[in-house]
This record gives C-alpha cells, structure tokens and sequence, in this order.
C-alpha cells in the first residue's frame, strides 16, 4: 500500500487521514518537521501534505531539508492552506505540488 506523510495540527491530519484512507492509501501523521522529516526518510511515501497552518519557520525548514535531498526532493509535496479541506481531497486525486486558490499573495514564496 502507498504511504502518504500528513505533517500538521491534530484537526488537518484527522481530515487528511480520513481521506486518504478512502482512496486506499495508509497516511502516516507527524506533529512537526522534526517528526516528519523522520518519518519521509523512514516511509519513503508517495506524497507529502503539510499543514499550510504549521510555524512559518517549521514549514520553511521542513521544505529546505526535503529540496536539500535528492532522495526526498523528488517526492511530491503540497502545501495546504488553513481551512482549504477540498484543497486535500484534490492534492489527493492529482498528487502533484498544489495550491488552493485563490493564492494570497503571503502564500507564495520567491527564490
């Protein structure tokens, strides 16, 4: 079965679990970037959801140390925003990097 780490607050990964498991993936949930880079490096998943609701500085960090492996950077990841629950159901049928819309301009990331 493809596994799917959901990084994020108790309420988005309850969301997202329920989800995923209706379309026949097993999630595996992590609380923080600490925790969740701990279990991609482990699960090696198909997918990462992360909780657009994170600290600012969890999500950058998190992102930085996927984008820094080459292992990891070839995972697919999306970044959910708060109170976007359709943005899961969509990132889950078109797993590919994802933003819900419409994109506020702090949303966005420039490099």
């Amino acid at each position: 079965m493809q596994t799917v780490v959901i990084v994020g607050a108790v309420e988005f990964a309850r969301y997202a679990r329920r989800k995923l498991q209706g379309a026949g993936l097993r999630p595996v949930c992590a609380r923080d970037g600490r925790d969740a880079v701990e279990a991609i490096t482990h699960e090696r998943p198909v997918m990462i959801l992360i909780d657009g609701a994170l600290p600012d500085i969890q999500s950058v960090w998190l992102l930085g140390r996927i984008e820094r492996s080459p292992a990891l950077a070839r995972i697919p990841r999306a970044v959910i925003p708060r109170g976007a629950g359709r943005a899961v159901d969509d990132a889950i049928q078109a797993p590919f990097p994802y933003l819900a819309r419409p994109v506020a301009p702090r949303m966005v990331v420039v490099r």
